[in-house]
């Protein structure tokens, strides 16, 4: 057999053994991985001392690229499984230029990786190969499966896509991992399980007890059952529903493998060094609130829209519970370490990471002079706030940062962004002419500004 090709390319030119992407040949893909995994874990090897490397996958998408930032200042090696379908190669330097601008603890710098493989967790002999490469040579911690299709709307329009890489592609993952001997799971499902049938308001956050876990034998079997099926409000509620599922049956078919469920009330903001945030390929169907509106601030000539002014809310608009991604992937991080530790009995356990405090999306973009009453998006709900008690009281976790941080962090990231996220790849030559762009006059000049919102025509930034 033709010997493997293996690349290992940095993406940072001040710590090139620190980042590594593996390109595999299409054909013979298992002996690939094996042998690329192999290789790998011997360089990862030098680094490990007090801890195993964690696997993440969907680990350069949105809120993937933030947890893998969170285990790196954690001191964890971390391995990405990630196809790109929705993502690009170059938030690998994103990760790691946040992680150097600001590591945890500076002690961690020197022995801590990340590593990308660039595969579908759904692919299931390629996950194998790739396990079974490492654990020729290190455990791995546990497994943090973020990996998913992720829109409301586009699961009314493709619900077999939403089936299939939400559902049957969790199911083979989670296979590959119980067959591997892999005990400990993350799971990143959604606040859209809650659905419309229950009230909700800030006096009356959703807590995890509304909606159970539901048993595996129960969940669609098929993308033609969705709609049917239980309190989803779309097939993307469902999917993750059935996702939830499917991670309990693990955690019940495995002696003491333990298992996290976190609910996801609304991700937004960016990491505080500016080098992340949200990036999606798929315009049409992952624009977020926040980079929407912070392009509106840049172009006046953009118009921010506001998807429904009738919902049962003050304002008419939707209320949501923002949650800034730094809390959301310290949460998460949290816990892997419970499982790790010990401190959760085996089992599976599902919690919400909240802020327990609603703000409408007109409180969001008041100030802002170009708005538009567009109609509403199918699926959403007017009010969704959640309760964090259950991930207070048990993981310690409690969120640290409000809505005005959240826009501080976005517009720093913009004002980084011209320089930083832009170039492709980290080559020598672009290197010297992003160091030239950041001490260049033109660099400050106030069209390269961005400015917060106005929040003077509410009486102040809206209080979380």
């Amino acid at each position: 057999m033709k010997a493997c090709r293996v690349r290992y390319t940095s993406v940072y030119p001040s710590a090139p053994e620190r980042v590594w992407r593996v390109d595999s040949p299409q054909q013979n893909i298992t002996q690939a991985t094996q042998d690329e995994t192999r290789a790998a874990a011997v360089l990862l090897l030098s680094a490990v001392r007090h801890t195993r490397p964690g696997m993440v996958t969907g680990g350069l998408g949105f809120i993937g690229s933030h947890v893998c930032l969170e285990l790196l200042r954690n001191a964890y090696n971390v391995i990405i499984l990630d196809n790109l379908s929705n993502s690009d190669r170059d938030i690998l330097g994103d990760i790691t230029s946040a992680f150097l601008a600001r590591p945890s603890d500076g002690r961690h710098v020197k022995d801590t990786r990340i590593l990308h493989l660039p595969y579908d967790y759904g692919d299931s002999q390629a996950v194998n190969a790739a396990l079974t490469g490492f654990q020729d040579r290190l455990d791995i911690v546990g497994a943090m499966h973020l990996g998913a299709s992720k829109s409301v709307s586009e699961s009314f329009e493709d619900p077999d896509k939403y089936y299939e890489n939400n559902v049957v592609k969790t199911a083979s993952f989670l296979d590959v991992l119980s067959a591997r001997g892999v005990q400990n799971i993350v799971f990143s499902s959604s606040a859209i399980v809650y659905g419309r049938r229950h009230a909700c308001s800030r006096e009356s956050p959703l807590s995890e007890s509304l909606v159970m876990v539901p048993e595996v034998g129960s969940i669609p079997q098929s993308a033609a059952e969705f709609l049917d099926y239980g309190n989803g409000s779309s097939p993307y509620s469902v999917s993750k529903l059935c996702g939830e599922s499917l991670v309990s049956h693990f955690t019940q078919r495995q002696a003491g493998s333990r298992g996290v469920i976190f609910r996801l009330f609304n991700p937004v903001g960016c990491d505080d060094t500016g080098y992340l945030a949200e990036k999606s390929r798929d315009c049409k169907h992952s624009r977020g609130i926040m980079p929407t509106l912070l392009k509106s601030i840049r172009d006046t000539s953009v118009v921010f829209g506001v998807y429904g002014t009738d919902y049962e809310t003050a304002d008419g608009s939707c209320m949501r519970d923002f949650v800034h991604v730094s809390d959301i992937a310290k949460g998460m991080v949290m816990g892997i370490r419970a499982c790790v530790g010990g401190s959760l009995m085996a089992g599976c356990r599902v919690y919400n990471l909240a802020t327990g405090r609603g703000v409408s999306v007109k409180q969001m973009v008041e100030g802002l002079e170009r708005q538009s009453g567009m109609a509403r998006r199918t699926g959403d709900i007017a009010v969704s706030v959640g309760s964090s008690a259950r991930a207070r009281a048990e993981l310690g976790w409690t969120p640290q940062k409000d809505v005005g941080d959240i826009c501080r962090d976005l517009c720093k990231h913009h004002r980084l962004g011209r320089f930083v996220c832009q170039i492709p790849d980290w080559t020598t030559d672009n290197a010297a002419r992003w160091t030239a762009s950041k001490k260049s006059p033109e660099s400050s000049t106030e069209s390269g500004r961005l400015r917060r919102p106005d929040w003077s025509t509410s009486g102040g930034e809206p209080s979380l």
